[in-house]
């Protein structure tokens, strides 16, 4: 009210009018523009809240697997130490050296050689994969 008082001939001015109606239109039209934009963002926050909710399910399923996999791996050091030691069967009297598992005779100073599926080879082979020095 204040401003057609001041300018009294603002409510009869064609081109002010015309402003005033167009600024009506583009306003609606900006905001149902935006709208869309709203909503179109809107899903995607969604669908990207979906993806990052479903990654960290299977982070979290990946580290259950890394936690029992490493409680295996312990286990199998532990089995695979104890099968190690004390496999060699000494002869009386003799320099002779056996291996209790697969029978290999092993010389003194010499590169044992044990049987492919002899307890020992596996125990070597493990603990290589596992990048540990083998007994």
């Amino acid at each position: 009210m204040r401003i057609t008082k001041e300018n009294p001939s603002i409510p009869t001015d064609e081109g002010t009018m015309l402003g005033w109606f167009a600024n009506a239109i583009m306003a609606g039209y900006d905001h149902a523009k935006n709208d869309g934009r709203i909503a179109k963002l809107q899903s995607t926050i969604t669908a990207q809240e979906g993806l990052l909710r479903n990654a960290r399910e299977e982070n979290q399923c990946m580290r259950e697997t890394i936690i029992q996999q490493e409680r295996i791996i312990d286990r199998l050091r532990r089995n695979s130490l104890r099968l190690a030691t004390n496999y060699k069967f000494f002869e009386k009297g003799g320099r002779t050296t056996y291996c209790r598992y697969c029978g290999f005779t092993m010389l003194s100073g010499g590169d044992e050689k044990h049987q492919d599926d002899c307890p020992i080879t596996l125990h070597t082979q493990l603990m290589n994969e596992l990048g540990e020095k083998h007994a």
